[in-house]
Protein backbone atom coordinates (compact mmCIF):
# COMPACT_ATOMS: atom_id res chain seq x y z
CA UNK A 1 0.00 0.00 0.00
CA UNK A 2 1.32 3.24 -0.96
CA UNK A 3 0.60 6.60 0.49
CA UNK A 4 -2.41 7.44 -2.49
CA UNK A 5 -3.54 3.95 -1.65
CA UNK A 6 -3.74 5.57 2.29
CA UNK A 7 -5.09 8.88 1.07
CA UNK A 8 -7.83 7.47 -1.34
CA UNK A 9 -8.50 5.17 1.21
CA UNK A 10 -9.71 7.84 3.93
CA UNK A 11 -11.89 9.90 1.13
CA UNK A 12 -13.90 6.65 0.32
CA UNK A 13 -14.54 5.78 3.79
CA UNK A 14 -15.29 8.92 6.07
CA UNK A 15 -17.90 9.98 7.34
CA UNK A 16 -20.03 11.52 5.40
CA UNK A 17 -20.49 14.81 7.08
CA UNK A 18 -16.93 14.98 7.70
CA UNK A 19 -15.38 18.52 6.65
CA UNK A 20 -12.70 18.48 3.99
CA UNK A 21 -10.49 20.68 6.81
CA UNK A 22 -10.45 17.27 8.90
CA UNK A 23 -9.37 14.84 6.01
CA UNK A 24 -6.93 17.70 4.87
CA UNK A 25 -5.41 18.22 8.47
CA UNK A 26 -4.51 14.73 8.83
CA UNK A 27 -2.88 14.81 5.70
CA UNK A 28 -0.78 17.93 6.77
CA UNK A 29 0.00 15.98 10.06
CA UNK A 30 1.17 12.86 8.31
CA UNK A 31 3.31 14.37 5.85
CA UNK A 32 4.81 15.45 9.09
CA UNK A 33 5.74 12.00 9.96
CA UNK A 34 6.79 10.82 6.44
CA UNK A 35 9.86 10.70 4.61
CA UNK A 36 10.57 12.48 1.90
CA UNK A 37 9.70 10.77 -0.95
CA UNK A 38 6.21 9.76 0.77
CA UNK A 39 5.63 13.91 1.25
CA UNK A 40 6.46 14.29 -2.40
CA UNK A 41 4.26 11.55 -3.66
CA UNK A 42 1.29 12.90 -1.13
CA UNK A 43 2.16 16.60 -2.53
CA UNK A 44 1.62 14.78 -6.12
CA UNK A 45 -1.26 13.11 -5.32
CA UNK A 46 -3.10 16.53 -3.62
CA UNK A 47 -2.28 18.09 -6.71
CA UNK A 48 -3.91 15.26 -9.06
CA UNK A 49 -7.06 15.70 -6.87
CA UNK A 50 -6.96 19.32 -7.25
CA UNK A 51 -7.29 18.74 -10.96
CA UNK A 52 -9.10 16.04 -11.26
CA UNK A 53 -12.71 15.43 -11.77
CA UNK A 54 -13.87 15.00 -7.87
CA UNK A 55 -15.12 18.20 -5.82
CA UNK A 56 -14.59 16.41 -2.52
CA UNK A 57 -11.44 15.27 -3.05
CA UNK A 58 -10.05 19.17 -4.68
CA UNK A 59 -11.76 20.34 -1.73
CA UNK A 60 -9.68 18.63 0.69
CA UNK A 61 -6.68 19.28 -1.81
CA UNK A 62 -7.68 23.07 -1.67
CA UNK A 63 -8.40 22.90 2.33
CA UNK A 64 -4.22 21.70 3.23
CA UNK A 65 -2.69 24.48 4.80
CA UNK A 66 0.99 22.87 5.26
CA UNK A 67 1.77 23.64 1.32
CA UNK A 68 0.68 25.48 -1.29
CA UNK A 69 0.16 23.49 -4.86
CA UNK A 70 2.49 25.71 -6.86
CA UNK A 71 5.85 26.61 -6.59
CA UNK A 72 5.29 30.30 -7.58
CA UNK A 73 2.12 32.84 -7.69
CA UNK A 74 1.71 32.56 -11.28
CA UNK A 75 1.00 29.03 -11.54
CA UNK A 76 -0.76 28.85 -8.56
CA UNK A 77 -3.50 31.40 -9.49
CA UNK A 78 -3.44 29.40 -12.99
CA UNK A 79 -4.08 26.52 -10.87
CA UNK A 80 -6.95 27.85 -9.05
CA UNK A 81 -8.30 29.39 -12.16
CA UNK A 82 -8.74 25.87 -13.55
CA UNK A 83 -9.74 24.60 -10.19
CA UNK A 84 -12.39 27.27 -10.37
CA UNK A 85 -13.62 26.31 -13.42
CA UNK A 86 -14.24 22.57 -12.97
CA UNK A 87 -15.59 22.98 -9.92
CA UNK A 88 -17.23 26.02 -9.77
CA UNK A 89 -18.36 25.83 -6.20
CA UNK A 90 -14.74 25.96 -5.16
CA UNK A 91 -14.10 29.25 -6.64
CA UNK A 92 -14.05 31.26 -2.58
CA UNK A 93 -11.50 28.39 -2.04
CA UNK A 94 -9.46 28.79 -4.98
CA UNK A 95 -9.82 32.35 -4.53
CA UNK A 96 -8.34 32.29 -0.82
CA UNK A 97 -5.82 30.18 -1.60
CA UNK A 98 -3.98 32.96 -3.70
CA UNK A 99 -5.32 35.05 -0.52
CA UNK A 100 -3.59 32.70 1.68
CA UNK A 101 -0.35 33.26 -0.99
CA UNK A 102 -0.27 37.00 -0.76
CA UNK A 103 -0.20 36.96 2.88
CA UNK A 104 2.25 34.67 3.48
CA UNK A 105 4.60 35.65 0.72
CA UNK A 106 3.92 39.77 0.85
CA UNK A 107 5.49 39.67 4.65
CA UNK A 108 9.02 38.69 3.20
CA UNK A 109 9.28 41.67 0.81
Amino acid sequence: MDIADVMNYMVEHSAPNLPAEAISDILDRLSWSLDETEVFALAAVAHEWLIGPDPRRAEISLARTDAFPADNRDDLVALMAQVAARHPGLEPLARRKIEHWDQQFSRRQ
